[in-house]
């Protein structure tokens, strides 16, 4: 409330919009190098608390994976439909009726692939589909502490933006959000973000990629290290995560972190709803901060 009270939020805008942020010279490398260190030292907390969920041991069963695949090229394909086929621009021009139809995908896919007709009767067991209240406190800690670590991420991206010679710009979905401030508008980017775009992507990036790809590398070794299938998964997620939000230089830090966050989610609720939930929490944080301080 007293960010969104304050008279002069100056500088709480260049905060938030790393394209407004001003740092002198002398600056750049002391913000690179602290933003980094508050970023790992702060991973590492949140990685404890996400292991206070349990042992890391999600995977999505062969048949779902291959199931998956397709999927999640159709949901991915979604935006480019809608921009190509429906009305041009109109998943940024039309965020109501973009979200209502991602949310409606992307339920629809959690539905076909917990109910995979060709899993065969030992592939039953469906653990990403569980949901438990227990898992609510520990939830919210992680979100709270994830937000300063994002930030500090966000500020490395800028100072090392800044240093490289790099263009600094924001997001057009970011940008786009300013564009008008009728209710429609606003619920529209709501719907869109804070329930359709975590959901299609938390069954894309985390579920079949990550926890399929996961198996698939694990392969029949039982005891293989974990870190052979948990490495090349991760870097195949993340690296995918950050491709699909455009791959602009300012975001990169903030976006694998965040995906490095919800891949632990998954992995150590063995559950897709709890990355889910933290993913629409973030958003929702996002275009609150930006529709009503920006």
């Amino acid at each position: 409330m007293f960010l969104i009270a304050s008279a002069d939020n100056t500088v709480i805008q260049q905060v938030l919009d790393p394209a407004r942020l001003e740092l002198p010279a002398a600056w750049l490398l002391p913000a690179l190098l602290g933003g980094l260190v508050v970023t790992v030292l702060g991973g590492w907390a949140l990685y404890r608390v996400l292991r206070g969920f349990g042992p890391a041991e999600a995977e999505l069963d062969a048949d779902s994976f291959v199931l998956g695949i397709p999927l999640s090229f159709g949901a991915l394909m979604l935006p480019w439909a809608l921009h190509y086929l429906v009305r041009r621009d109109a998943v940024l021009s039309f965020p109501l009726e973009a979200g209502v139809l991602q949310v409606a995908v992307a339920l629809g896919c959690l539905a076909l692939l917990r109910h995979n007709p060709w899993r065969r009767r030992r592939e039953l067991r469906q653990p990403w589909w569980q949901v438990r209240a227990a898992w609510l406190p520990r939830l919210l800690l992680a979100w709270v502490l994830a937000y300063p670590v994002l930030h500090a991420a966000m500020l490395a991206s800028v100072a090392f933006a800044r240093l490289a010679g790099l263009p600094v710009e924001q997001q057009e979905a970011i940008t786009r959000l300013h564009e008008r401030g009728d209710t429609a508008w606003v619920l529209g980017w709501y719907v869109s973000a804070v329930g359709g775009a975590p959901l299609w992507e938390e069954f894309v990036f985390r579920l079949v990629l990550f926890g399929g790809l996961r198996r698939l590398f694990r392969g029949n070794g039982q005891a293989s290290p974990a870190w052979r299938s948990v490495l090349p998964a991760l870097a195949v997620s993340v690296t995918l995560f950050v491709l699909a939000h455009g791959f602009w230089v300012v975001g990169f830090f903030p976006l694998a972190m965040l995906s490095l966050i919800l891949c632990g989610l998954y992995v150590h609720t063995r559950s897709i709803w709890p990355s889910v939930l933290f993913h629409a929490m973030h958003n929702a944080l996002v275009l609150t901060l930006q529709f009503y301080v920006m």
